[in-house]
């Protein structure tokens, strides 16, 4: 018995590895096929000059397209799906008209199946997120390579960083497994004028200021937030006096420094006006379009044309307009940006006056439809998508306010009957639900008059 079991183990066991042998041969034989096939795509889409362009000439264009080709390959796919993925190729699968948009843009809505519908979205994300953690030699970042990779109307240019549809980009990724970390700079080192940032502070303080002193609690750096400290030991005239001799030192003719000077003389905070004037003189220097921030950790990215919408996205910059090491001088000085996730402003809650309700007494039709806006929209940050909750929770506002009782306890008591509403992240499936934050749908609003 026990070598009947021995034969029938044997048996089973080389059965499995021929199948296996088979398998495997036959993958590579179609493997063979696909990788020339792949190979002659992707050197007729002129990969090869949209992506060397912005190169030294010591990069081997050769080695990231035979890269590429094995990235393909490798992903985890049917024969059919790449197949059908590398003829789609020279059409593009990202969506330039979003990218370009304005708004923020997680990388998995910038992906698109493009002109083949043969090809899953999730092979594509899959080929984006291979590239985009490959090293590929002296490429000037792995995001932009990727987004190169799958566009032919992006291409990586010596100036800026891409160069899509006749406008020059800027482009400032930070790659780290960290959220707020990395983020690149704006400007290249020596572009800001570090030299005589010392000497213009101690000529301005009160007589025996001693600089190095002040800068020891700082470990010999000297940030955006401390020059406003020590500054306030002066008046605003002197303030402003500072602002206009500093400032005009660190960014000469290059960009209008007038609001960061009316910051400093006001004891304000400095940080958002020297991002803005930093992001102006870099324009000027650098003749861009626009800024566009990616966060790999975060997974989004946002394309800016205005210095102020920046600003107010990325985290405060890591800028020290003095360095205790001089080597790092003139790159710190830069102000560091990195897109930091979206902060949703407080919804507030509808406000009930004497022209909220008929002259019956009962809530009128607007102030209704503005407690379902309300209702909405917190429904929505909280994941909830079902009409009939939300609804509800319209209703039970309503009532609270009839009952008489204030807006500032309406929240409070709404996460009380609905505990639902107390989940704080919102999940990823909601950018695409049917409700439209902030207006109600006439059958709700139908609903809710029918309840009243």
């Amino acid at each position: 018995m026990r070598d009947l079991l021995n034969i029938t183990t044997q048996l089973f066991d080389d059965v499995t590895t021929l199948k296996r042998d088979v398998i495997n041969q036959v993958k590579r034989t179609d493997d063979e096929e696909l990788l020339d096939r792949i190979y002659t795509v992707l050197n007729k889409t002129n990969l090869h000059t949209r992506i060397s362009s912005g190169l030294t000439k010591d990069t081997d264009t050769k080695g990231f397209v035979d890269q590429i080709t094995q990235i393909i390959i490798d992903t985890k796919g049917t024969y059919a799906e790449k197949y059908a993925f590398i003829n789609a190729f020279p059409h593009g699968y990202i969506n330039i008209k979003l990218m370009l948009s304005g708004k923020r843009v997680t990388f998995e809505e910038l992906l698109t199946t493009g002109v083949n519908k043969d090809v899953p979205l999730t092979f594509v994300r899959a080929v984006f997120e291979a590239l985009k953690h490959s090293t590929f030699g002296t490429v000037k970042g792995p995001g932009e390579f990727a987004l190169a990779a799958l566009s032919p109307k992006i291409v990586i240019t010596g100036k800026g960083d891409l160069h899509i549809d006749n406008k020059t980009i800027e482009v400032k990724a930070s790659a780290g497994k960290e959220v707020s970390s990395g983020g690149g700079r704006l400007g290249t080192p020596g572009f800001l004028n570090h030299q005589d940032v010392a000497q213009i502070i101690v000529k301005n303080m009160p007589k025996g200021f001693n600089l190095a002193a002040a800068l020891a609690p700082g470990k010999g750096n000297l940030g955006l937030d401390g020059l406003v400290k020590l500054a306030s030991v002066l008046t605003a005239q002197k303030r402003a006096k500072l602002g206009r001799e500093l400032f005009g030192s660190i960014f000469g003719n290059k960009a209008d420094i007038s609001k960061l000077v009316s910051a400093l003389s006001a004891g304000q905070s400095i940080i958002k006006p020297y991002i803005k004037t930093n992001y102006e003189a870099y324009q000027k220097d650098s003749n861009f379009d626009g800024v566009m921030l990616m966060n790999f950790a975060l997974g989004e990215l946002r394309y800016y044309l205005k210095s102020e919408e920046l600003a107010d996205d990325v985290y405060n910059p890591a800028v020290y307009i003095i360095s205790k090491k001089e080597a790092d001088a003139a790159r710190q000085i830069l102000s560091q940006v990195t897109l930091r996730p979206f902060i949703e402003p407080p919804v507030e809650v509808p406000t009930f006056t004497k022209a909220s309700t008929t002259s019956k007494g009962k809530p009128t039709a607007k102030f209704q439809s503005d407690v379902l806006a309300f209702a909405s929209e917190i429904a929505r940050r909280a994941g909830i998508r079902d009409h009939k909750t939300i609804t509800a929770i319209a209703q039970f506002t309503v009532a609270q306010f009839s009952q008489g009782v204030p807006s500032n306890k309406i929240m409070a008591r709404l996460k009380a009957k609905f505990p639902q509403l107390v989940k704080k992240k919102v999940p990823a499936q909601m950018e695409s639900m049917e409700i439209n934050p902030g207006r109600p749908t006439r059958e709700m609003i139908s609903v809710l008059r029918k309840k009243r």
